[in-house]
């Protein structure tokens, strides 16, 4: 039933995508011209710093320093080091693998020229709009938290649309490319969960059988 229940998530996911490209993608990056404000206000700040790797790398080594010098460890700081490799992973695929695969230019260059186009396994700055690496790091992220934490998902939602507004706004991803994210972070945070149960039940197993002999 899970099963099916991703692979219907994973159609209706890639049709919207599709729908946002063919349909959505430029009235959206159209209507972005009329925040102009935004767009400058985003493209001062500081948004080349990689500050979803840097709180996921922090968390992770967080983590890491309480288990090494054996202190007591909280159940936040385990599920904050999920949720940061989750962020990386959806992070590092994104920006290694998919943007190269897709090659599609961005939505400024769009404003600019026109021209909205997908060069396949095609790599280069002009050509790593698809998928939005920010929207997937944040998807990976709060999927890892939907699961562990469900009381908050309200909010894990809201976070993740103003980041898409955001980005949108500041001309930096098509609405496609940012559903595209969200969806491969989601997808990346959802594995990492019963991924890392098992690696922790595995282990334990280990740990109850070398008492026991």
């Amino acid at each position: 039933m899970q099963v099916y229940r991703w692979v219907g998530a994973s159609v209706g996911s890639a049709a919207l995508i599709a729908l946002c490209i063919a349909y959505a993608d430029h009235p959206v990056a159209r209507f972005a011209l009329a925040l102009e404000p935004i767009r400058r206000l985003l493209w001062q700040a500081p948004t080349g710093t990689p500050l979803f790797s840097i709180l996921a790398a922090a968390a992770i080594a967080l983590a890491v320093l309480v288990r090494v010098t054996g202190r007591r460890w909280a159940r936040w700081m385990g599920i904050a080091a999920l949720a940061g490799v989750a962020s990386i992973g959806a992070g590092l695929l994104t920006k290694y693998a998919l943007k190269v695969i897709f090659g599609r230019t961005g939505l400024s260059t769009f404003l600019r020229t026109g021209e909205d186009s997908f060069h396949w396994f095609h790599a280069g700055k002009y050509f790593i709009s698809f998928p939005s690496t920010h929207a997937a790091q944040a998807a990976g992220a709060f999927a890892v938290l939907w699961i562990v934490y469900p009381r908050w998902r309200w909010g894990y939602v809201a976070v993740q649309l103003v980041l898409a507004f955001l980005l949108v706004a500041g001309q930096f991803h098509f609405l496609g490319d940012v559903v595209a994210g969200i969806f491969v972070g989601t997808l990346v945070g959802a594995a990492t969960v019963p991924i890392w149960q098992h690696v922790s039940d595995r282990w334990r197993e280990r740990v109850v059988e070398s008492e026991v002999h």
